[in-house]
């Protein structure tokens, strides 16, 4: 992602949401995200949920947030805001630009930047937010994110097809729990998935690498084992994720795909494996524990 000058058109843009923390010397926190896309007549806001905390998010604080988000969305439907010159779109960066202007006191926004095109909106902004904001949320939210964006790209014929929370042998006789697999007479099908556009990102890839590591540990006597990691990056790879996607290359599989602009050929590597297990003869040496 850049910045671009102000009187250049931007597309593909967001802003960032702030909290000032300390006037007296700017210090803010990053609260929430606005983007939108003028080509597709589309904005989107992101903003921190009362369940997900920050470090210096006071209760007060939450109430000036509340505030700024009720006020920005009706500038949004009414397509104004105070002292514009001229009606706007809210998927206009000239809207954005007008509204960072006037939000000068405890809740600023941010001037609009340059990004690339969305290709899942609902699911990118929820990506740009992580990476920027960084929220500290329950286990339980972060997995039924991840556990989503992996239905929507296998989609529900593979889906149904392919059996969630299934217990496989890993190194040492130990047993391990996978986020999904399909056991056939010719072999094992993993797929996991993994959130690198979180401020967790290099822990959440480290303990998929070492636990993923520990199960092909037992299949290393046989070809029978085939993994598929899907994982949420943040747009642009803002939250830097890119090394630790490789990092997943390197040691567990090549078969790693952006649940995100790479839905496709995560179904269709998807597709192929399970046609894979479903025809061939091969025994499995290692089956999941009952």
């Amino acid at each position: 992602m850049y910045s671009i000058s102000n009187s250049d058109a931007i597309i593909h843009g967001y802003s960032v949401l702030r909290v000032m923390t300390d006037t007296l010397d700017d210090s803010s926190v990053p609260i929430g995200v606005i983007a939108w896309d003028t080509n597709e007549q589309w904005f989107g806001m992101r903003i921190v949920d009362r369940d997900e905390k920050l470090h210096h998010l006071t209760n007060w604080r939450r109430n000036l947030i509340d505030l700024a988000d009720k006020q920005i969305r009706r500038w949004a439907d009414a397509g104004e805001v105070p002292y514009m010159q001229e009606p706007q779109m809210p998927y206009s960066h000239l809207f954005w630009q007008s509204v960072s202007g006037i939000m000068t006191t405890s809740i600023r926004l941010d001037l609009p930047k340059a990004m690339e095109s969305m290709s899942e909106p609902d699911e990118d902004i929820e990506s740009l937010f992580e990476a920027i904001v960084k929220p500290i949320q329950k286990s339980k939210r972060q997995i039924e994110r991840i556990d989503g964006a992996i239905n929507r790209a296998l989609g529900q014929k593979l889906s149904n097809k392919i059996h969630k929370r299934i217990t496989v042998r890993a190194f040492g006789d130990a047993e391990e729990v996978i986020g999904r697999g399909l056991v056939e007479p010719a072999g094992t099908l993993i797929i996991e998935g993994v959130n690198l556009a979180s401020g967790n990102a290099r822990k959440n890839a480290d303990a998929l690498v070492s636990r993923l590591l520990r199960i092909r540990k037992a299949y290393s006597d046989n070809n029978s084992l085939e993994m598929l990691i899907g994982y949420s990056s943040s747009p642009g790879g803002l939250n830097g994720e890119t090394h630790m996607k490789d990092w997943i290359v390197e040691m567990v599989t090549e078969n790693v795909f952006d649940l995100s602009c790479e839905k496709s050929e995560f179904q269709s590597i998807a597709q192929s494996l399970v046609e894979k297990l479903e025809t061939s003869d091969i025994s499995l040496m290692y089956p999941p524990l009952s």
